[in-house]
């Protein structure tokens, strides 16, 4: 279709004198020309940055997906832990409580040492 738009509209020699004759009609003609041109342009300008916000917005959408990915998998009990992390040492279980503190240990004092640990 743009090709037989084309062939249509390209111009001969005669023509082109023929429009010559009317300096007016010419005049008339070429600054609408010059109006689709300038209006093309703009389009392309319009579509230009268009394009660049939504480059910028996926962009910012990756970003967010990899910090949710990244969160996802380093949720408590979603993987095993990686080799080079370094282990706590294993707290002994809570002693039984009857009111009496052998070896020192209250159950309080344990529950401090296990929070510290998490």
């Amino acid at each position: 279709m743009e090709d037989d738009e084309e062939e249509s509209a390209a111009l001969t020699r005669a023509e082109f004198e023929t429009m010559l004759q009317d300096p007016e009609n010419l005049y008339t003609e070429v600054m609408e020309l010059i109006t689709r041109v300038k209006d093309q342009r703009a389009y392309s300008e319009n579509y230009r940055e268009q394009l660049h916000e939504a480059r910028q917005a996926i962009q910012r959408h990756e970003a967010v997906v990899e910090r949710l990915v990244a969160r996802e998998s380093t949720a408590p009990g979603s993987s095993p832990a990686p080799k080079g992390t370094c282990r706590t040492t294993k707290l002994p279980d809570p002693p039984l409580f009857n009111g009496s503190n052998k070896d020192g240990t209250t159950y309080d004092n344990w529950l401090i040492q296990l929070k510290n640990k998490l």
